[in-house]
């Protein structure tokens, strides 16, 4: 059956910040979501278009609160919901419509064998005092783990592309079993000396970054982890690709890829068999078990699917951000294909260099550029150089 909207978006009007502030967010992840943006007043009949609205919507997400419970138009909208469908049908895995409450606050009995996501509600970002019961000073972070998390729970038949994604970073355990005094080898800073010369300090001033999981990595001094980073990407390259088999998702490797070898060979071999992407924390490469699955994944440094990224542990200087601003806007369009390369890339153009901060910028983009020349004037057999 095909439905005119993915997702309808049920809430009290009391909460309308949090519900906008969804609809946005999922409106710009492609997702189609019918929003009441005018709540009727109590006691007024339910208007025909919004039992339409109910029945054409695949999915249902309740915004859950106290003033959701004590809301009449909640309450007829999940009933109605729920009466288009097998009442056991959302408890079931794999069915087609699905009941979701997004938990704010309280609990959810009467439906609690239902998919509820309480992110929020763990971390008390409802506040019932303020105006916007917290809407607008919620955690960035947060509140894209919830979003990414609804995305996900309504797109079980996903049909868009799977794009294999290898976290290499320490976990806060793992950093703080280093010794940030250690001289790995002769020529190599121990790592108290490096984040001396880099700037961030100490071992003591960098475990803020690091958490219990890998993807808590947060590079750049941000906010946000590097799953939230990451999910922001896969946002903003498939917005816009209207056809959903067109679009990307990314399929992490499995966490047995650091305990078992075996799982960690399947994983390279995956990532060798389409077009994916390595994630490196360089300050991680302390740790001896993320240099060892390093060294596991070195056949994709020859592997033209292969987009590696080693990402700094800090932010870069504004002087170097205003100057590629003023170039990408003073300049343009000439580098527009630099800054935002089209979806798919189909046709050829100049080797850019922007921001280039030392001669070791100059000789790379040189031998990049010229020896994939020389590569082309004379074909020679073996797998072709990672282009970065």
């Amino acid at each position: 059956m095909s439905y005119q909207y993915d997702l309808f978006v049920s809430y009290s009007s009391d909460d309308r910040p949090w519900a906008l502030k969804l609809y946005d967010d999922l409106k710009a992840r492609n997702i189609k979501v019918f929003l009441d943006q005018n709540r009727l007043d109590i006691g007024k009949p339910w208007e025909p278009q919004l039992a339409k609205a109910v029945q054409g919507s695949q999915h249902l997400v309740v915004l859950w609160s106290g003033n959701a419970d004590r809301s009449q138009w909640v309450r007829r909208e999940v009933s109605y919901f729920e009466n288009l469908n097998d009442p056991n049908l959302f408890t079931q895995k794999g069915d087609s419509r699905r009941y979701i409450f997004l938990l704010l606050e309280g609990e959810n009995r009467a439906y609690a064998g239902a998919q509820g996501i309480g992110l929020l509600k763990d971390a008390g970002a409802y506040q019932p005092t303020a105006a916007d019961k917290g809407a607008g000073a919620v955690n960035a972070g947060e509140w894209q783990d919830v979003v990414s998390k609804l995305d996900h729970a309504i797109r079980d038949d996903d049909p868009s592309i799977p794009v294999p994604l290898a976290i290499l970073s320490m976990t806060l355990s793992d950093l703080q079993r280093i010794d940030p005094m250690e001289v790995l080898d002769v020529g190599y800073p121990s790592l108290n000396s490096l984040l001396q010369n880099i700037g961030i300090g100490s071992r003591d001033d960098l475990l803020q970054y690091y958490g219990a999981g890998r993807n808590d990595w947060r590079p750049f001094q941000d906010t946000r982890n590097i799953g939230q980073i990451f999910d922001s990407l896969l946002v903003d390259l498939n917005n816009g690709i209207q056809d959903p088999k067109f679009r990307f998702r990314w399929d992490p490797i499995s966490n047995d890829f650091w305990t078992d070898i075996n799982v960690a060979r399947a994983a390279r071999d995956k990532l060798l068999s389409r077009p994916s992407v390595i994630v490196i924390d360089p300050l991680s490469l302390y740790d001896d078990r993320v240099f060892n699955r390093l060294v596991a994944l070195s056949e994709c440094f020859k592997s033209d699917r292969s987009i590696i990224m080693v990402l700094t542990p800090f932010s870069m200087p504004r002087a170097i951000i205003d100057l590629g601003t003023l170039v990408r806007n003073r300049a343009t369009p000439y580098f527009d294909r630099y800054w935002d390369p089209p979806v798919p890339f189909v046709s050829r153009s100049a080797t850019l260099g922007v921001n280039l901060g030392y001669e070791g910028d100059l000789r790379r983009l040189l031998r990049e550029s010229l020896g994939e020349y020389v590569q082309q004037a004379q074909p020679q057999s073996g797998a072709p150089f990672l282009r970065q």
